[in-house]
């Protein structure tokens, strides 16, 4: 089998236009050279700024650059719009919406943006980071003094990030750490060793550790007026440490009694697990040493007054 090629077809008056359909294709190519030297230069340009802006010490236009360089550093545009419209098209009501109160100087993105630049390089902190305020946009309302509220985002910010990460397939384990932190990015812990025990209690020392992360890169990127916010972190930091150096007991397992010993004094079923958890719950608070004889008799103690109260309650009935 041959081909016969027609050659001359090239040399040949085209449709329109005063050409060839080689003077066609030369014009083309000319074309295309010119719109790529054109989009260097530009891409160079913006570039250049975008980067410049992210060295600068004011906080918006740094926050800016962050938003640019972090956005578009090596990722082609069609990516990111298959990435934005198909893959987590939740993240686009966040893009310019302004929270309209005193504590923020971005809106909801550049707040994002700037708050994922500030937590460590780790996926769970980052993702955490990135999906923390979601929910904002659902429940936004403004409130009679004119300022932005968002009663509510959190969980509504767990919502979606549970959404993505489940369509995304990301691992169990990381899906609970991200959910959990988006859950309590908001939380007010209280600078006290009472309140650090129910916390580290509540998410083990690791996790709370990561939530004081997000809470400290959330805090970063409000506006400069409430960063006071980060003192209030680093005493935490240090109330933790303290705790932790005492090597508290912070869960049931690690109780001087278990339910051995709660059988000898009489306790069955659930019964075992309630007292277990009221002696943590004392020694947590710190009304209760973490010792055996110490809480055996504080159980002793209670099992007495029970049994007073029933004996009162049927001397009262005869």
């Amino acid at each position: 089998m041959s081909i016969d090629w027609n050659w001359g077809i090239f040399l040949q008056q085209a449709p329109f236009g005063n050409t060839t359909y080689l003077g066609w294709l030369w014009s083309g190519f000319q074309v295309t050279v010119a719109l790529s030297i054109t989009a260097w230069i530009i891409a160079f340009l913006v570039g250049s700024f975008f980067g410049i802006l992210r060295t600068v010490p004011n906080r918006f236009l740094s926050g800016l650059g962050t938003l640019y360089v972090e956005l578009f550093r090596n990722v082609p545009l069609i990516v990111q719009f298959f990435t934005w419209y198909l893959v987590i098209p939740e993240l686009l009501p966040m893009v310019g919406f302004a929270h309209r109160n005193a504590h923020h100087c971005y809106d909801v993105w550049t707040h994002t943006a700037v708050a994922v630049d500030h937590v460590p390089p780790r996926l769970p902190l980052r993702l955490a980071m990135l999906l923390h305020d979601m929910g904002k946009p659902d429940t936004f309302s403004l409130g009679e003094d004119g300022q932005g509220h968002f009663y509510g985002h959190p969980r509504r910010s767990v919502e979606l990030a549970e959404g993505i990460l489940t369509r995304l397939r990301f691992p169990r384990r990381t899906r609970e750490q991200v959910l959990c932190l988006v859950r309590y990015h908001d939380a007010v812990i209280e600078e006290s060793p009472q309140r650090v025990r129910r916390w580290l209690n509540k998410l083990g020392p690791e996790r709370f550790f990561d939530l004081l992360e997000i809470q400290r890169g959330d805090a970063s990127a409000q506006a400069p007026a409430y960063c006071t916010r980060l003192d209030h972190l680093r005493r935490l930091e240090k109330i933790a440490g303290e705790v932790l150096a005492e090597a508290p007991c912070l869960t049931v397992r690690e109780l001087a009694v278990g339910g051995r010993e709660l059988l000898a004094l009489g306790y069955q079923g659930p019964a075992i697990g309630m007292a277990l958890r009221r002696l943590l719950d004392c020694v947590l608070e710190g009304t209760l040493p973490n010792e055996k004889t110490a809480l055996l008799q504080y159980l002793e103690q209670i099992d007495a007054k029970k049994s007073e109260g029933k004996r009162n309650k049927s001397s009262g009935e005869t």
